[in-house]
């Protein structure tokens, strides 16, 4: 391929590389961050928690509906869009406190969490438990049981939208989270957290039947958590804090299709007092958890990007290349080329959020279309799931042809030569 043409798909992979870095999910107020694009804030939760009616109560379906974020517990389990299935719930809240308006933290300090629930003003409230703890293997600190906040303390980073930290585990290229475990009680006093040992209805005596969730029986539910102890979570060249939040229960008497559940995360201690009663709130922001209600529609399994015109690959004249960008997570692709009536398959894999450029002169497999003139190309896109089906990849492409001193190009058409198959 010609020194010009290489230049030209060099062009094109930085430009669509930063449509591709664009894509978010969804709206975080402050120094928190939606980093690792394969994690999404702002997920659907699941509003059909009655399994049976009357309710059965049992470890997967208790009277009173919980989740929790970081486990996804409670979150809908369909493939409908990217973001509407568990596997985006991130690890936890991120929070980069160099973008605090006044980062004047202190790695020989101890500090503390509060968390309250901004939205719904009624209807959500905080358990006694964190079912995602048992990620946190490895925290130290003042520990209440499974009534705890965790927080990691995670290394910097230049490409926040490829970074994907994990608890108590090793991420490039920041060193292993250093984490730490806090008991957390109510903010107010006269506040209880939900106790499904003892707040969840018992089974009638007679029938074995539960009655409906009544959380509004139990009254003064906390919406507002703090933790009981301070702990050194600060950690030096470890900007970004990765907080674990408690689970929470809703109340189905209230709650109601797209009511949203946003959290805000306080950092609270003293800046630069030795000894003092009260804590001061240091730094905050708002994240928005989830929207109650999942997809209806059924998900694609596949997608289809379909390349009209491509020149011949053997055309002295002229060359082309063509470019996949894949915005969402790891896909496989199958590409089939056609030409004269003949057809060659070639399997490309696409890492998350990449832009693959090939040349047709780089694609050994094309050799077998030579002779047979212009070539036309639809590639089949898809990402694997854990229950081992497939759903749509998140997967465009852009074409590209010159002859030396002149250059032009197209973006794909979406479906099989321009039906709307993708989703």
């Amino acid at each position: 391929m010609r020194k010009s043409s290489l230049i030209l798909l060099l062009a094109m992979a930085f430009v669509l590389t930063t449509v591709a870095a664009g894509f978010s999910s969804s709206i975080v107020d402050g120094p928190c961050k939606e980093i690792c694009k394969d994690w999404h804030y702002g997920l659907q939760l699941d509003l059909t928690y009655d399994c049976n009616t009357p309710y059965q109560g049992t470890a997967t379906c208790p009277p009173c509906p919980q989740f929790d974020y970081e486990s996804a517990r409670g979150y809908c389990t369909t493939m409908a869009s990217p973001g509407s299935v568990s596997e985006y719930n991130a690890h936890g809240i991120i929070m980069k406190v160099c973008d605090c308006p006044d980062p004047n933290f202190d790695i020989t300090k101890s500090y503390g969490i509060r968390i309250e629930i901004v939205e719904p003003a009624t209807g959500v409230y905080f358990t006694n438990s964190n079912t995602s703890g048992a990620d946190y293997t490895c925290a130290t600190g003042c520990a209440n049981g499974i009534q705890n906040i965790y927080v990691s303390a995670i290394g910097d980073t230049t490409d926040e939208s490829r970074f994907c930290p994990y608890p108590c585990v090793a991420t490039a290229p920041a060193a292993a989270a250093t984490a730490f475990v806090m008991a957390y009680e109510p903010v107010n006093s006269g506040k209880v957290l939900f106790d499904p040992a003892t707040h969840d209805k018992q089974p009638d005596p007679v029938t074995g039947d539960r009655e409906e969730c009544c959380l509004d029986c139990i009254g003064n539910l906390a919406k507002s958590i703090q933790t009981t102890c301070v702990q050194p979570f600060m950690v030096a060249n470890s900007p970004y804090l990765m907080i674990d939040v408690p689970t929470m229960v809703w109340d189905p008497k209230i709650i109601a299709e797209g009511d949203e559940v946003v959290l805000k995360v306080i950092i609270t201690g003293e800046t630069d007092a030795a000894v003092c009663p009260t804590c001061n709130d240091l730094c905050d922001c708002t994240v928005k958890v989830g929207i109650f209600g999942c997809e209806k529609a059924i998900p694609a399994s596949k997608c289809y990007t379909c390349f009209p015109y491509l020149t011949a690959v053997d055309d002295e004249a002229w060359w082309a290349g063509l470019a996949l960008t894949n915005a969402g997570s790891r896909a496989d692709v199958v590409i089939e080329f056609y030409a004269g009536g003949e057809s060659v398959s070639v399997n490309i894999p696409l890492l998350a959020n990449s832009v693959t450029v090939y040349a047709l002169s780089q694609i050994s497999e094309l050799s077998a279309l030579a002779g047979k003139g212009p070539i036309y190309a639809q590639a089949i896109s898809t990402v694997p799931t854990t229950s081992g089906g497939t759903i749509a990849a998140q997967v465009t492409g852009f074409a590209i042809m010159g002859d030396g001193t002149q250059a032009y190009g197209y973006l794909t058409k979406c479906g099989l030569c321009g039906c709307n198959d993708c989703d």
